[in-house]
């Protein structure tokens, strides 16, 4: 079995049960896609082949495809438009879940996947109705890095909150110490909203 047969088997399994409640199969990344308004839920998975079994990761994610733009436009980090713009490993935030070992036979895995979605991703996806619901969950729920503080602070300049400023006074100190090469993202974003480091 090769990579591409194992994603059409999970495929044929979740597609029954995640298409009726609203979500779409992208092939090019293996990654279930809900449209909201300005935004999308994600629910991923990565497929790696190892020697004698396959590892299957859960990822839970959100597209904004106006942070994504601005982004593109003023970094080097090709934010796609429709690419995942905040995101976090279940597996991570999960100890037991969200990663898998698939010896090639039993839906036991495609089981937990389920499980996966119906405990986690749906909750949280139900939980938010709108841009404002989201900018509050990402506070203490994604991995930080320059990039993510970047597009949240995108996010909240889009939204005209106050919590763009907060972002900024917390890590302009931490990230005026780095080199810049390593908080690039963040600077640049900066210098867009026209605000010095």
């Amino acid at each position: 079995m090769n990579i591409k047969s194992l994603k059409t088997i999970i495929n044929q399994k979740l597609i029954c049960y995640l298409e009726p409640v609203g979500f779409k199969h992208r092939m090019s990344d293996f990654t279930y896609i809900q449209q909201k308004t300005g935004y999308s839920n994600l629910f991923g998975i990565l497929v790696t082949k190892r020697p004698d079994y396959f590892l299957i990761q859960i990822s839970i994610g959100f597209s904004v495809p106006s942070v994504n733009k601005i982004l593109d436009s003023q970094t080097n980090l090709e934010a796609k438009t429709n690419s995942s713009t905040f995101s976090f490993s279940v597996h991570n935030k999960y100890q037991n879940r969200g990663r898998y070992y698939y010896e090639g036979y039993g839906d036991q895995v495609i089981n937990e996947i389920l499980k996966d979605f119906e405990l986690i991703a749906k909750p949280l996806f139900t939980s938010l109705h709108s841009l404002g619901d989201l900018e509050g969950w990402l506070e203490g729920n994604i991995p930080i890095s320059p990039s993510t503080i970047a597009s949240r602070i995108i996010l909240s300049q889009m939204l005209g909150s106050d919590q763009s400023q907060n972002l900024i006074n917390q890590y302009q100190p931490q990230y005026e110490k780095q080199h810049p090469d390593t908080v690039l993202p963040f600077i640049q974003i900066l210098e867009y909203y026209k605000v010095t480091m």
